[in-house]
């Protein structure tokens, strides 16, 4: 466990939207919905597929893109 240091703006603000969630829980949602985070852990892995692995999560990847609506914003 550590210690991290908030300024007050900050730490209001982040109680607002935490709701039932631990600290560690919100800020861990909300790394893990930011882009600069999947960039990251995709780096770390890349490399680590088989060319068969690869070629399947293609597939998977395709599926899903298939099946899953687009909105326009």
């Amino acid at each position: 466990m550590k210690t991290v240091m908030l300024n007050d703006e900050v730490y209001n603000n982040l109680s607002k939207i935490k709701g039932t969630r631990s600290f560690s829980e919100l800020l861990k949602e909300l790394l893990q919905s930011s882009e600069e985070y999947k960039t990251r852990l995709l780096e770390s892995i890349k490399g680590t597929l088989t060319e068969e692995e690869s070629k399947e999560a293609e597939k998977v990847v395709k599926k899903i893109r298939e099946h899953t609506k687009v909105r326009d914003l």
